[in-house]
């Protein structure tokens, strides 16, 4: 098998949030750092029967993973860490957020990786300000986690 020449570098993928699931999505490339993605898994089963000494085994439906994206602390409008607060900072229990990731920068036809679709929403699970420390010259990070199931698109536009 001849080795692959379309590998996608890491550092060029594309991240995106929609507040609320609905209108318009945010590129937070440019406070994005990390956006970790699990593994995806389905529910098992096994039931015993007596007559043989192994079980039954059966599979159901794919379980909601934890995505969480860390950012760049940055105080703009418009950026990832206020989005992010304002839909956390919303009261009562729909704290609702999409995220979509492009592995390969977002070209048309490039392969979206979203969490919440179009049939169900992804829900902002945690939040978490940044750390601050008097002898680091390095960036302030922010961290957040979304609660839903991975959807795959073909990038349309």
């Amino acid at each position: 098998m001849p080795k692959t020449s379309n590998a996608a570098a890491q550092a060029c993928a594309k991240v995106e949030i929609q507040p609320g699931c609905t209108g318009s999505w945010y590129d937070i490339g440019g406070e994005a750092t990390i956006a970790t993605l699990p593994k995806e898994v389905v529910q098992t089963g096994v039931a015993y029967v007596f007559n043989d000494d192994t079980g039954v085994l059966t599979s159901g439906k794919k379980t909601p993973v934890t995505v969480t994206i860390s950012t760049l602390f940055t105080n703009g409008a418009t950026e990832a860490f206020n989005l992010v607060r304002a839909v956390w900072a919303t009261e009562g229990c729909d704290k609702v957020m999409c995220a979509r990731i492009t592995p390969e920068g977002g070209s048309i036809g490039d392969l979206e990786i979203n969490i919440g679709d179009h049939n169900t929403n992804a829900f902002l699970t945690g939040f978490k300000p940044p750390d601050v420390d008097a002898s680091s010259g390095d960036a302030a990070m922010a961290e957040f986690d979304l609660y839903g199931n991975y959807e795959y698109d073909v990038k349309a536009s």
